[in-house]
């Protein structure tokens, strides 16, 4: 049996994501990293240990090679880049990133037409914060008797979903192998309706080297970095990004998150295709700090833009501030999504996770599990896009059971419990 490869599994992601694919049962594992010692210490039965170095080509490619499917852990995403999907591409091995955004997808997509799936951006943020807003739209089409998207998604009482079999090469959301949208609903119709979308995202957790560099360039302050992923202060409203439309919050309170939290807005590339593909009016998104210490840091970061701080320093900094901040104190993640239909109606999905990492780690193995039933077909790929986002919200129970999602009729503050 061809096996499964992870690279970067010895890193925050890659260890976690060795669990879920097991929680799955998928395998037998083939398992990358640049330090063999490290991988030795991670628990994984029966897999094949590789030490790879992903800047080297030949070795990722002599990695990949015979492999059912590839999950890509590796970062940071803004020096690694598309390193690893150009060399499964090249062995016609079918690949998933939980990161990689439009710079990514264009180097991809200018090699020409891809043999094999490539699934990008299957993670957290990006990844499951696009499938679930497509999920609240396609759950009030349903309730409504609204026509309904390709993949149908049946949501019950309980917050689990279903979504009915798709044909061969079909996308859960009508879009083709060219990654353009189809019609949801009568000819010229978009899903949302005019539907608008608030999103809080953020915790209270352990930082990694990868992760505060990509806090760093999403807030679009280091010094000759470019922003990789969207645009601080952006909103979408009525059909486009607005840039400045919105200010940082410090001391707010945010439901679903407990007392008093930083808020910091932020339209990535991610919500602006979500909020076109579906329609929306508008779309509100915060990244949320609760810890006074990244957020002291956060506020002194702007002043980075005028200076020449190196990377290296501002990464320094955030990695202290959450060793400090978590000082006593449990991790968590949270996302909040509260969709408000024009009349007035609204639906939340509320997701509570011990720390990012895992949670990133499970979007990532629900991604390799429809590659391997076929639901995915050729061509390089969003997640958001690509996946059946009913399908990941039933598989994230078994690859990480310690993830919480709850789909409920109303805002987050209706069932704050529930986190």
């Amino acid at each position: 049996m061809s096996p499964i490869g992870v690279l970067g599994a010895s890193g925050a992601v890659g260890a976690a994501a060795i669990s879920a694919l097991q929680q799955l049962g998928l395998g037998p594992l083939r398992l990358g990293a640049r330090h063999l010692e490290r991988l030795r210490a991670v628990k994984a039965n029966s897999a094949e240990l590789v030490a790879v170095d992903v800047t080297d080509a030949a070795a990722v490619r002599a990695f990949v090679r015979g492999c059912a499917v590839v999950l890509d852990c590796t970062g940071p995403s803004y020096e690694l880049g598309e390193a690893v999907p150009v060399a499964a591409l090249a062995e016609k091995v079918p690949c998933v990133l939980v990161t990689g955004e439009q710079p990514v997808y264009e180097a991809l997509t200018a090699l020409g037409d891809a043999a094999s799936p490539v699934v990008l951006s299957a993670g957290t943020m990006p990844g499951l914060s696009g499938l679930l807003p497509r999920l609240l739209v396609q759950r009030e089409h349903d309730s409504h008797g609204r026509a309904a998207a390709p993949a149908r998604v049946v949501v019950a009482p309980n917050g689990t979903a279903a979504a009915h079999a798709l044909g061969p090469g079909e996308s859960p959301w009508g879009f083709g192998p060219d990654g353009r949208p189809a019609a949801v609903g009568p000819a010229g119709s978009h899903a949302g309706g005019g539907a608008s979308l608030v999103v809080h995202t953020g915790g209270l957790e352990r930082a990694t080297r990868t992760v505060a560099a990509d806090l760093v360039l999403s807030l679009g302050v280091s010094a000759g970095a470019a922003n990789l992923f969207g645009e601080a202060g952006a909103a979408w409203h009525e059909g486009a990004k607005r840039s400045r439309a919105l200010a940082p919050a410090d001391d707010v309170e945010v439901a679903g998150f407990p007392g008093a939290v930083s808020a910091q807005p932020f339209l990535s590339l991610e919500s602006e295709r979500v909020a076109r593909d579906l329609g929306l009016h508008s779309l509100r998104a915060w990244h949320v700090h609760p810890g006074p210490a990244v957020r002291s840091v956060l506020a002194t970061l702007p002043a980075a833009r005028h200076g020449n701080t190196p990377m290296d320093e501002l990464i320094a900094r955030i990695l202290r501030a959450a060793d400090v901040d978590l000082t006593g104190r449990a991790p968590y993640y949270r996302m909040v999504f509260t969709l408000t239909q024009p009349d007035g109606e609204q639906t939340s999905a509320l997701v509570t996770s011990p720390d990012s990492y895992r949670l990133t780690a499970a979007v990532g193995a629900c991604a390799v599990q429809q590659i391997l039933d076929g639901q995915v077909p050729s061509g390089v790929q969003f997640a958001d896009r690509a996946l059946d986002p009913a399908k990941v919200l039933n598989d994230l129970g078994t690859a990480d059971p310690q993830t919480r999602i709850d789909l409920v009729v109303g805002g987050a503050e209706d069932e704050e419990g529930a986190l």
